[in-house]
């Protein structure tokens, strides 16, 4: 009873319609920007490598591809206040991306853009003021835009410290996904529905 709620609510339809659409995303995306991004935490480079949103998808299949392209950028210079700049381990592909590349989102898709809104890493830098809180070498599952890149500034107020044991692969999605998770249970229990 309670899935059949959660399938009449808006958040679920769209989930569970752009699920398909993501992974359709993800093996297109992982063919066509397969590289091995760089490991080595102890050198910031100049560059970094990115993946960039050229156009916007019009439908998720092999055509698709061509709206992203891999491009070598610089580092960002100037780290804003109360930020980090983090070396990107993982980083997610949610359903909130499929919407996004299509235009469908509450953030107006920006072309050519950065692509990604969470991952984890290790932070590698902090702006001036904050050294202390999250030093260098902490490990972290963040939010900001633009994760689908060898580096990423992400607010310190969106970083979770994570211990060394725990799996990157889990840890990319342990912001953005628990809490709809938890934002479905609510909705469930609003509407009456026994939950647990």
């Amino acid at each position: 009873r309670t899935y059949s709620a959660f399938r009449e609510t808006h958040v679920a339809r769209t989930m569970l319609r752009t699920y398909s659409r993501t992974r359709q995303i993800a093996s297109i995306l992982i063919s066509t920007t397969r590289q091995n991004f760089a490991t080595d935490l102890d050198h910031i480079p100049d560059t970094m490598r990115a993946v960039l949103v050229t156009r916007k998808v019009q439908r998720y299949d092999e055509s698709c591809k061509d709206c992203f392209e891999v491009v070598q950028k610089p580092l960002p210079i100037q780290i804003p206040p109360s930020h980090s700049l983090v070396r990107v381990l993982q980083a997610q592909i949610n359903p909130a991306d499929a919407s996004y590349f299509k235009g469908a989102y509450g953030k107006p898709l920006e072309l050519p853009g950065a692509a990604g809104f969470e991952g984890c890493g290790v932070v590698v830098k902090n702006s001036g003021e904050c050294t202390s809180w999250m030093p260098p070498g902490t490990r972290v599952a963040f939010r900001s835009f633009g994760t689908w890149a060898d580096y990423c500034v992400a607010p310190m107020s969106q970083c979770i410290a994570l211990p060394n044991s725990t799996d990157l692969s889990n840890s990319a999605g342990a912001l953005v996904n628990p809490l709809t998770a938890y934002f479905m249970v609510e909705l469930a229990k609003q509407r009456g529905e026994k939950v647990g």
